[in-house]
């Protein structure tokens, strides 16, 4: 009756182990995340290019990664489709001007590949109008050797 209890206890702990050893080698936290994205700069002005990037860790041929701009007022601004290279990486420039670029501040950028649950985002910061600058350049006539004032401004 001893021995059969302690084989009993024997199996139970064995089991316990190995269903642990098992079960952490496919964690999924410990294979980074499926998606990964970022900008090329943190902030830009009107009519700059973004340069969007980034990594899938699973590449779906055939699949496209969906890529939205949002403003600060999460509206829409851009959406565009990427391919994705075999290796899983990405890239898209877009361009920062048009109606919808209008409002100054924190844009996110939200990608989709594959399942619905596969997203990933990032954030900039967006100033929608330039500031002008203005300022005096001095020249010199070389013949009579004056000097004139050009006032000159900057967008």
């Amino acid at each position: 009756m001893r021995y059969v209890s302690f084989v009993i206890v024997s199996l139970f702990l064995c089991s316990t182990f190995f269903t642990s050893s098992f079960g952490q080698a496919s964690s999924p936290a410990s294979t980074g995340p499926l998606l990964s994205v970022t900008t090329d700069k943190p902030s830009y002005l009107i009519g700059d290019n973004i340069v969007i990037s980034g990594e899938v860790k699973s590449v779906v041929e055939g699949t496209p990664l969906t890529v939205q701009v949002l403003d600060p007022n999460n509206n829409l601004v851009q959406v565009a489709q990427i391919d994705v290279s075999e290796d899983g990486k990405f890239t898209k420039a877009i361009n920062s001007q048009g109606t919808l670029w209008k409002a100054t501040g924190t844009y996110t950028i939200k990608v989709q590949y594959g399942l619905p649950n596969v997203t990933a985002q990032t954030t900039f910061l967006f100033q929608s109008s330039t500031i002008p600058t203005s300022n005096t350049f001095q020249l010199k006539d070389p013949s009579s050797q004056q000097i004139f004032n050009v006032n000159y401004t900057i967008n």
